[in-house]
């Protein structure tokens, strides 16, 4: 009798080390939680500059990082409507916002999402850019 009820100990015991093994992988086995971004503050690290000209945007493709500042210029002689997106589909940018510009303005917005994103002049379809964002 004795015996049995050390052997139903043992098995109690196993029992309970397994369970535990088994909670601390299913844990240590998640997938982990995607953080946001910490928020650009203070000054941009870089400022970035493009330019809008009669016939194409300068550089077509504008690669920056995370919190450095973009400053577009027109350089042309007549407004620019400048956008984010495919020309018809603009998209929403945080910070950013569809501006006229007339000869010689400057916008400047903050880059504080990662990704690609097309850039262009809404009223001359043609001068696009894309921005890259790390």
């Amino acid at each position: 009798m004795k015996n049995r009820v050390w052997i139903a100990a043992g098995l109690i015991l196993v029992a309970g080390v397994c369970s535990l093994a088994a909670i601390g992988l299913s844990k240590s086995s998640a997938a982990p939680v995607a953080q946001a971004p910490t928020p650009c503050s203070g000054q941009p690290t870089h400022v970035i500059n493009a330019a809008f000209t009669p016939t194409a945007v300068s550089p077509s493709q504008i690669v920056a990082q995370r919190c450095d500042e973009l400053t577009l210029t027109n350089r042309t002689d007549t407004e620019v409507i400048v956008a984010l997106g495919p020309h018809e589909h603009h998209i929403q940018y945080p910070g950013f916002q569809e501006s006229v510009l007339d000869p010689n303005q400057q916008y400047s917005f903050r880059l504080v999402e990662s990704g690609t994103f097309p850039l262009h002049d809404h009223a001359h379809d043609q001068l696009t850019a894309t921005i890259i964002v790390h």
